[in-house]
């Protein structure tokens, strides 16, 4: 769905920021010997770990901070609330909520979601391999299961009710009333999965870094668009 190509591309972009910066770390006045080539500072397993835990736990470590050459604390959590966002606007068109129409305190109430929801995304970054002047890092990813639990367990009883109690007049979908209690139970079901949170198998993705015309190290192909669509489970 569009919403999800959003949330894919706000990853790549927020990630090849760090390629794109850490193409000027390490580097010294071209006059001045320099016994080591630049790229042997650079560490791949904490380059694309930071990068991991800036986009999905909202956690920016000192080491990370310091590969992005000028960049701060402040504008990855920027970057982190929009991708919340997107995260959020996938999550409601999925579940058929309209966020928009919703009132402020039931919004905010899901976006809090969005933040918990991320926080217990779980992934184990490998041993780095050297091809070339690139690398590649194996990520293994375990998919959240709490959104997949409620489609399956506790949507279609939910939804079932709700039609009959429309049906019968019971319910106004047009009404604020009934746009905050669909997204409010929504939420609940989503919540009570995340509060001992339960994980799909693990599947693991081949993330490669490559160096651009500029020196600067980049992820290549699909491999962040792979983690993404695994870290919460979204069944069609």
């Amino acid at each position: 769905m569009s919403n999800r190509f959003m949330r894919i591309i706000s990853l790549i972009l927020a990630l090849a920021l760090c390629a794109v910066l850490l193409g000027g770390c390490g580097k010294e006045d071209e006059s001045a010997p320099t016994p080591e080539p630049t790229e042997q500072a650079f560490d791949p397993a904490a380059y694309v770990k930071g990068g991991l835990d800036a986009v999905y736990l909202g956690e920016y470590s000192d080491e990370y901070i310091s590969m992005l050459g000028g960049e701060t604390k402040e504008s990855c959590a920027e970057r982190y609330e929009r991708g919340m966002q997107v995260s959020l606007d996938v999550f409601c068109t999925y579940f058929g909520i309209e966020y928009e129409q919703c009132s402020e305190s039931v919004r905010t109430e899901l976006l809090e979601l969005m933040h918990k929801m991320y926080k217990c995304a779980k992934y184990e970054i490998g041993t780095p391999e050297q091809i070339g002047e690139g690398y590649t890092v194996e990520v293994k990813v375990s998919p959240i299961a709490a959104v997949a639990q409620t489609a399956q367990e506790d949507y279609p009883d939910f939804a079932k009710g709700a039609a009959e109690r429309i049906a019968s007049g019971e319910l106004d979908k047009g009404s604020q009333s009934f746009i905050d209690w669909w997204a409010k139970s929504i939420h609940d079901m989503v919540n009570a999965h995340l509060v001992s949170p339960t994980y799909l198998d693990a599947q693991t993705v081949t993330v490669t870094l490559e160096k651009n015309s500029g020196g600067s190290y980049a992820f290549s192909g699909t491999s962040l668009a792979d983690i993404d669509a695994l870290i919460v489970s979204y069944p069609a």
